[in-house]
């Protein structure tokens, strides 16, 4: 959990008893109330040990191939980058 690093709204981290909370950065307030305006937020520190080791291992040799592009700047993506891609440099993917 990177607490006030890259994703803004992420200004706490959570627990796995309450993994969400909502961000709402007109006012800059969170709540526990999922109902509220803002952003839904998951910031479980100890996520990743809730996950079996194996499942763990499966998904890490499935993002391997990917990881060069992925850590180039401007590197072309595989169709299935481009594909999850939501925003890239600022912008929304044109499906979004």
């Amino acid at each position: 959990c990177d607490v006030d690093g890259a994703v803004e709204p992420l200004v706490r981290s959570t627990t796995i008893d309450e993994p969400f909370f909502v961000y709402d950065p007109a006012t800059r307030t969170e709540q526990a109330d999922l109902d509220g305006p803002g952003v839904l937020m998951l910031g479980v520190d100890i996520l990743p040990a809730e996950l079996p080791r194996e499942a763990s291992a499966h998904f890490a040799q499935a993002l391997l191939p990917f990881l060069d592009a992925l850590a180039t700047p401007g590197a072309p993506l595989s169709a299935e980058l481009s594909a999850a891609t939501i925003a890239e440099a600022g912008a929304l993917a044109p499906a979004y």
